[in-house]
């Protein structure tokens, strides 16, 4: 099943929605798509949006799943190199009572351009949400990520990998919202920043008051290959409860030096173990993520 967007609009002879003909809504800069219940083991959903030319683009993309219904979503944002466009996108998940959504994001944009995204999670009673986001393009990146758990035994994970070179800016902000009772969430980033590169992750869990069992973990690890090359991070934990297990956790740092004389010192050229080890630390991430193809 696919959805192709040039520049915002529609391509209804690029695209084939399958048997969700009859269940999605795509206008200028809109795209509303409803999985139907009883959606169980179809093929992933694919939806690219593709900027070939100097625009500013303003997109919706609201995505509900309905009552015991199941999902694969990949999504992927593409755009010509040197072309000065701006991409802002405001995405909406909603996933009803015992709905799972596994949603990925691949933001591959053009080096000159600028991407904005807004997401907006929601999940009723047993539900359960994964998200992955890479971020390697565009010369400026921003997603703002929120969480509202706002079922009991809702369950949700984020993971995501970021890769910022030469003066790229990535930025990622993250709040998961914990609103009622045995809700788990889990989150893992990790980033590599080279050259004069500056990448940020700032993390927020929050746990509302008179509700229980509730387990959150956010941890951020990242990277540094230049040494003008910058990361910033800020886990946070906001909690009104006692009936808790939550973690938080960050790190910056460099290549382990040991690792890289023990690769060396094994006959492995200096390039190919740095490459080694670079492959080591996002293959956690990367792992996970499907042939966006």
């Amino acid at each position: 099943m696919l959805f192709v967007f040039i520049n915002g609009e529609y391509q209804a002879d690029q695209s084939n929605p399958e048997v969700l003909r009859d269940c999605f809504r795509a206008e200028p800069n809109t795209f509303d798509l409803n999985i139907p219940k009883g959606f169980n083991n179809q093929p992933i959903i694919r939806i690219q949006h593709i900027t070939d030319k100097e625009n500013t683009i303003q997109f919706r993309q609201a995505i509900t799943v309905e009552e015991n219904s199941e999902a694969a979503i990949v999504i992927t944002h593409r755009g010509e190199d040197k072309i000065a466009y701006e991409n802002h996108i405001e995405t909406q998940l909603y996933l009803k009572q015992n709905a799972k959504l596994k949603y990925y994001k691949w933001q591959c944009e053009g080096n000159a351009s600028m991407h904005a995204d807004q997401l907006a999670a929601k999940q009723d009673s047993d539900s359960y949400l994964s998200t992955y986001h890479v971020m390697t393009g565009a010369a400026e990146s921003n997603d703002y990520l929120e969480y509202v758990l706002s079922g009991e035994a809702a369950h949700c994970e984020s993971f995501g990998f970021y890769r910022a070179g030469q003066k790229q800016q990535i930025k990622i902000q993250s709040r998961m919202h914990h609103q009622k009772s045995q809700t788990h969430s889990r989150q893992l980033y990790k980033g590599i920043s080279d050259d004069q590169a500056a990448a940020a992750f700032f993390g927020k869990i929050i746990v509302e008051k008179n509700i229980k069992a509730i387990i959150a973990h956010q941890k951020n690890n990242n990277l540094l290959l230049s040494s003008k090359a910058r990361a910033d991070t800020k886990p946070e934990l906001e909690i009104y409860s006692d009936d808790v297990q939550c973690t938080h956790g960050a790190t910056v740092g460099q290549l382990d030096e040991k690792a890289l004389f023990y690769l060396q010192s094994r006959g492995i050229a200096e390039q190919d173990a740095k490459r080694l080890l670079t492959d080591a630390f996002v293959n956690e991430i990367l792992d996970m993520m499907p042939n966006v193809e």
